[in-house]
């Protein structure tokens, strides 16, 4: 009888264990309160409906869509969802299709962990605070979903212009004063540009986006004559920094649907996104140094339509990129130099941990991952002393990986003569494309005095295969002017 009492009691603690669990497991869905703001659901995604959870809550987040109107050199023809998320350590999303059943997936960066799984039709992943994750589902490139993590927003600093959730029509070059802090909440829509040439000590943060959709591409192509008409084509940048200023600072904001160059004369990025890949000119972050502030452009994401990490600003200052993710559908992704600037300066340009993903299409002759068109005024000029470290590639590459050469710019406006500058002190270090180059990567120079020298490449691979002094007529053209190339 005993033995009996025990077993009817471990089974009633079961039964009363199994009905606890499945208590604790029960999950309560929720909507955030950003489907409630009327002006924002003209831009909710019909593809794409994302939840995140946290404990037994599942909280389904706002999905944006854009899709900027094209002109007739457009770079990529696809549409792009993104959401934005806040967590204070790691979380689990859910991600499902609306239109489709999944069927399979590709989650990038490749090289990281997210332990994504398709499981009942749905995708599950973990993320963590500034992950920038591009989602494909059933192998269509021309829609991703892009999950953008940010640690918990920051309170709204006092004296702040505060914009809350919803649109808000600013209008083409809206000014900022000196000593002003933007400050977009998450979900607020602000459509047009910001202009801040005549400020200094101004910062633009929170997770709200600005979209240049008050602008289509071909409209400022045809106002500016295809850009030749420069003063005219810099008044629809997305945000215009002071070309003298010191304090000029952009953090966790979106800027979505440039007709032209997303930003220019900022001194610091930090968590920024950018999603303007129809449009080419509309070029990444174009971040200054000064000779006493360090560039900075850190946690952050571009897919835009022209080169994205301008290192020859580094010739002003020093300047650092870090743990950033680039893809560009027209140009190059690290632009190493256009031109050709003063070389009489110790700074150093650092680009470090970066992933790459290739969106280039075949047409988009003459670019690279890494460019530089060497076109100074006399050897004088050029570019020096920059470092490219932890870069990782994903796929196959149709464009070379590296193109430097001594070649004039390609457009009306240069007047530089033959004598076209020189670029040295360079280094490569821990470079890998997980796939194939498809075209040669080229280091031209043009003669003794303008040429390319003191060049390192430290553990350069393509599809596992590393790069040596053996192999390398296999990967590079490298000419009589460019030299002391080294590969290790």
């Amino acid at each position: 009888m005993k033995k009996f009492f025990s077993i009817l009691t471990a089974a009633i603690l079961m039964i009363m264990t199994i009905g606890f669990s499945s208590c604790a497991q029960k999950m309560t869905d929720v909507k955030e309160s950003l489907f409630e703001v009327a002006s924002l659901r003209k831009y909710a995604s019909q593809t794409y409906r994302v939840r995140q959870i946290e404990g037994t809550v599942r909280t389904e987040k706002f999905v944006f869509d854009s899709e900027a109107e094209m002109n007739s050199k457009k770079v990529w023809g696809g549409k792009v969802s993104f959401v934005n998320l806040e967590t204070g350590g790691k979380t689990k999303i859910e991600v499902d299709c609306l239109e489709q059943e999944i069927e399979s997936f590709s989650v990038s960066p490749q090289n990281k962990d997210f332990g994504a799984a398709l499981q009942g039709g749905k995708i599950s992943l973990e993320v963590a605070p500034y992950d920038k994750v591009w989602l494909e589902i059933n192998g269509n490139k021309q829609h991703p979903l892009l999950i953008f993590a940010n640690p918990e927003r920051e309170e709204v600093p006092q004296g702040a212009v505060y914009f809350p959730a919803g649109v808000h029509p600013i209008g083409q070059a809206y000014k900022v004063e000196s000593g002003t802090t933007l400050y977009l909440d998450y979900g607020a829509y602000l459509i047009g540009s910001l202009d801040m040439t005549q400020a200094d000590n101004v910062k633009v943060m929170g997770y709200g986006i600005l979209s240049g959709e008050y602008k289509s591409g071909a409209e400022v192509m045809a106002e500016t004559q295809n850009s030749a008409l420069w003063s005219e084509f810099v008044k629809y940048f997305m945000i215009r920094g002071n070309p003298q200023g010191e304090n000029i600072c952009l953090e966790g904001i979106c800027i979505i649907n440039s007709p032209c160059y997303n930003s220019q004369d900022i001194n610091e990025f930090r968590n920024v996104k950018v999603v303007s890949p129809w449009m080419y000119c509309s070029d990444g972050f174009h971040a200054r140094p000064t000779a006493t502030r360090k560039g900075i452009v850190d946690r952050c994401f571009a897919f835009c339509g022209d080169d994205i990490f301008y290192m020859n600003y580094s010739w002003q200052g020093n300047l650092e990129i870090t743990d950033c993710f680039g893809a560009s559908t027209n140009n190059n992704v690290f632009l190493i130099g256009y031109w050709g600037w003063d070389m009489d300066h110790n700074y150093q340009g650092v680009a470090k941990d970066i992933y790459v993903k290739p969106m280039m299409n075949k047409d988009a002759i003459g670019n690279a991952v890494f460019r530089a068109v060497i076109d100074g005024s006399d050897p004088s000029t050029g570019f020096k002393n920059q470092h490219y470290e932890n870069i990782y590639i994903e796929g196959n590459l149709i464009m070379p990986l590296i193109s430097i050469s001594n070649t004039l710019y390609p457009w009306p406006e240069q007047h530089h003569n033959s004598k076209l500058g020189n670029l040295y002190d360079c280094t490569f270090k821990n470079i890998t494309v997980s796939g194939r180059q498809y075209a040669y990567s080229l280091l031209w120079g043009l003669d003794e005095n303008n040429g390319i020298r003191d060049v390192t490449f430290e553990n350069l691979s393509f599809a596992g295969v590393r790069v040596t002094e053996d192999n390398k007529s296999d990967y590079f053209e490298i000419n009589e002017f460019a030299k002391n190339i080294v590969f290790k």
